[in-house]
């Protein structure tokens, strides 16, 4: 009987020895597949053109002989801290005074959204406008 229960024993040992090695590989393959489900999901389909809509606001800041390091916010992530997805952007500059006073920078910031979240970019002073010209 003991040899028995040794081989037994063994046995056991062997496989809760092998567990650890399958657990491993089963959270391994379990979150590729989580995490590629993820990224799949997060992506962004492009709506047909006609679900889309371009609009802008004017950003102006910086004070020149004041200050040099003003940075204009970044519209696709104010955007889409609010919710509203954006499939392009693009930055149209505009001169400034050189003078003391004048803004040390001038632009329009344009987004490309779905027309149907016009509503919530207009409540953020954004406005519909036609393509940028290129």
């Amino acid at each position: 009987m003991s040899s028995r229960n040794s081989r037994c024993c063994v046995y056991l040992t062997r496989r809760v020895r092998c567990l650890p090695n399958v657990l491993v590989l089963i959270l391994v393959y379990t979150s590729i597949f989580i995490g590629c489900s993820l990224v799949e999901g997060d992506a962004k389909t492009d709506p047909p053109p006609d679900a889309l809509v371009w609009v802008a606001t004017d950003v102006s800041g910086g004070v020149q002989c004041i200050s040099d390091d003003y940075h204009p916010p970044n519209v696709e992530r104010v955007l889409e801290a609010e919710g509203i997805p954006v499939y392009e952007t693009d930055v149209r500059r505009h001169g400034v005074c050189a003078a003391c006073g004048c803004p040390d920078y001038a632009a329009t910031h344009y987004a490309q959204i779905q027309r149907t979240m016009l509503d919530e970019a207009k409540h953020l002073d954004f406005r519909q406008e036609r393509p940028p010209e290129e």
